[in-house]
């Protein structure tokens, strides 16, 4: 499953694969570039801001929301049977969650 984040001044629009909070302030990691790995070059990721909220405990919850869209949302969807009654195809499903204001 995909998790994609619309962040909080609906600028940036991105597949996230790990997000965490700093101060009152939602981050997620853009990790290096496959090509970078292959070279051997040790680049590290680069990290954007997809939110700033009042408190780390309002960072807390939108975490937890997100975290319950992500339970809610993964999960996939037989698309196709063959002959014998074997799935033989799956749809896996990605969703958008947009950074609530602070």
């Amino acid at each position: 499953m995909d998790l994609w984040i619309r962040n909080q001044d609906k600028t940036v629009l991105t597949k996230v694969n790990n997000i965490y909070t700093m101060e009152n302030t939602i981050w997620f990691e853009v990790p290096f570039y496959e090509n970078m790995k292959k070279t051997g070059l040790t680049v590290t990721g680069h990290n954007h801001k997809l939110g700033n909220y009042s408190s780390k405990e309002r960072c807390i919850e939108i975490l937890d929301e997100i975290q319950e869209h992500i339970c809610m949302q993964g999960k996939s969807k037989i698309t196709d049977i063959n002959e014998h009654g074997e799935i033989s195809g799956m749809k896996f499903y990605s969703f958008v969650y947009e950074m609530p204001e602070g």
